[in-house]
């Protein structure tokens, strides 16, 4: 019987630390830079680990499960692709980011993604002072032309 008491012990105490450590950690996210990694992330996006000023500054958004991040797309070659960001537009086109700084309105944080062709009808918008944005992530697909998202349409 003391075998048993010994072991229903351990596993319980293995529980027990187990549990602590969930709830040290549930605070967490699975955070990214203001450039998303790879799609199929569950967490969301936070200036965390950027050069600068603006930890934590940054308007969170769900990491989509497809595509590419803004930075990571710039860096493809030319031709077919799926990227997501945030939508914002400030009068001198409409452009797909990385991440969003918090100020109002917003400023694109990293290189943005310049969009072609978007048809935006229907798509959710925040304005501020003839600035427009998107507080959630979008998924678009087109054709990569530099720094350019031609024929872009939402996925």
């Amino acid at each position: 019987m003391t075998v048993v008491s010994r072991l229903a012990r351990t596993r319980l105490l293995g529980l027990l630390g187990l549990g602590l450590l969930l709830i040290a950690c549930g605070g967490e996210t699975a955070a990214t830079t203001t450039a998303p990694t790879e799609a199929g992330g569950t967490g969301t996006t936070t200036a965390e680990g950027l050069p600068g000023s603006l930890d934590g500054e940054l308007i969170e958004f769900e990491v989509p499960v497809e595509g590419l991040a803004v930075a990571d797309a710039l860096d493809e070659a030319a031709g077919p692709v799926v990227v997501y960001g945030q939508l914002f537009d400030d009068g001198d086109g409409l452009r797909l980011c990385g991440g969003l700084t918090r100020a109002l309105p917003p400023a694109c944080v990293g290189e943005p993604l310049w969009i072609d062709g978007l048809d935006t009808t229907g798509l959710a918008f925040e304005d501020h002072d003839a600035t427009r944005w998107s507080e959630d992530a979008i998924v678009l697909e087109g054709i990569l032309d530099g720094d350019t998202l031609r024929d872009a349409r939402v996925r």
